[in-house]
């Protein structure tokens, strides 16, 4: 007998498949995005709220099982900008995620990063994925899913902020001077301050303060 496992894919806006190995059998359950988000106050922030999200470049899913003893990841690379948080049930449309037995009892959690370099969402020292917003689905057993709704519920979120920017370092350049540390709100995003490292795929993640004119308007296009 073909052993029935778990697939969990992003199909559609706030919509995953639960499809079992055989093409005749594919139990199904929703993936659904549920908002519980606070102000500094305490008090119910909308998700159309965090509207600043566009420097995501990865959704990062991971999966815990038995216990707690086996974890998998899966990274989706967002190919557009993330408008307000309200689109995050359309950005891992028709990925698979996970496969699963139907025995075991699953966690997902999820995580919208920036990531540098943009071509994976794994820790590096030289630059550490900054997390964006998160949430967290489970625990609940695969076998009981089919049918049902797998409930993600995103509670911690924060707007991109200010603009960051990658800068090569010329010869004899520190990240400081690559990004004008002296200028007011300028910094050294990469390599974090105090690594020990002196760059980043040789230069440097810069936060980048809007340029003012006389008038005081920020006078930066992008």
């Amino acid at each position: 007998m073909t052993r029935r496992v778990l697939t969990l894919v992003a199909e559609l806006a706030a919509l995953a498949a639960l499809a079992g190995t055989a093409a005749c059998e594919r139990p199904q359950a929703r993936l659904a995005f549920k908002y519980e988000l606070k102000d500094q106050s305490g008090d119910p922030v909308e998700c159309e709220r965090f509207a600043d999200l566009g420097c995501v470049n990865f959704i990062r899913f991971q999966l815990s099982a038995k216990g707690g003893t086996d974890m998998l990841t899966h990274c989706v690379k967002v190919e557009r900008r993330l408008g307000t948080l309200c689109d995050l049930p359309t950005l891992a449309q028709g990925t698979e995620l996970f496969n699963r037995d139907p025995d075991d009892t699953i966690v997902v959690t999820m995580s919208g990063l920036r990531a540098f370099p943009a071509d994976t969402c794994e820790f590096t020292a030289a630059c550490p994925p900054r997390e964006l917003f998160s949430g967290i689905a489970g625990p609940k057993r695969i076998g009981d899913l089919a049918g049902g709704t797998l409930e993600m519920t995103v509670r911690q979120c924060t707007d991109c902020g200010a603009r960051e920017e990658f800068r090569q370092l010329a010869a004899g350049q520190t990240c400081e001077d690559a990004c004008e540390t002296g200028r007011p709100g300028n910094a050294v995003v990469c390599p974090p301050p105090g690594s020990g490292l002196s760059d980043v795929q040789g230069g440097c993640v810069c936060r980048v303060a809007p340029a003012q004119t006389d008038a005081g308007v920020d006078a930066r296009h992008d």
